[in-house]
């Protein structure tokens, strides 16, 4: 894994230096999400071509729902999924989420594309053929760090609890599908 400082630039202006892991670089882009809070709206940056530039140019797409700590994939070229997350039910508490969002980049939106059956955030996931697999995480809903795997599969929008648990609770992990 490589990692870059690289400055945050809204307006034209630096803001903060971010230490920012280069991953999933697609075609010479990369792309990272911001979360939002207190009404902001959340955004999604990307990094163009030019890492040389150092500066993060804001998107103008938008988030379904504002959260944080979901986690991305992008199993091809035109699929980019969120899973999970944390953010503010009805009543403006903060829960984990167990949404799963499709970009459409023919639309330029993101839509509800199904759920996962433990809602978690702090989780991460892997691809593997035509599922997403999520371990771990902390649900607000069950009070709990998660022992669950479980996989969602892409092409039926459905999740499946076959996956065996973890031997411990575990969240802030790594996953990584070998093929």
């Amino acid at each position: 894994m490589e990692y870059y400082s690289l400055k945050c630039a809204y307006s034209d202006e630096y803001v903060s230096d971010v230490p920012m892991a280069k991953v999933n670089d697609v075609n010479g882009d990369a792309v990272a999400v911001a979360g939002a809070g207190a009404g902001a709206q959340p955004t999604i940056g990307r990094m163009g071509r030019s890492f040389e530039s150092g500066r993060w140019i804001k998107a103008k797409q938008r988030l379904r729902i504002p959260r944080l700590f979901g986690k991305f994939c992008r199993p091809s070229d035109n699929e980019l999924y969120l899973v999970g997350g944390i953010g503010f039910d009805s009543n403006n508490i903060l829960t984990s989420l167990s949404s799963v969002d499709h970009y459409d980049f023919g639309e330029g939106h993101w839509h509800h594309y199904g759920d996962i059956k433990w809602a978690r955030h702090g989780h991460d996931i892997a691809t593997l053929n035509d599922r997403i697999v999520i371990v771990g995480g902390v649900s607000t809903i069950k009070k709990c760090t998660l022992t669950k795997v479980e996989a969602f599969c892409m092409k039926t929008r459905r999740s499946f609890k076959d996956m065996p648990e973890l031997p411990w609770p575990l969240s802030g992990c790594v996953v990584l599908a070998l093929d």
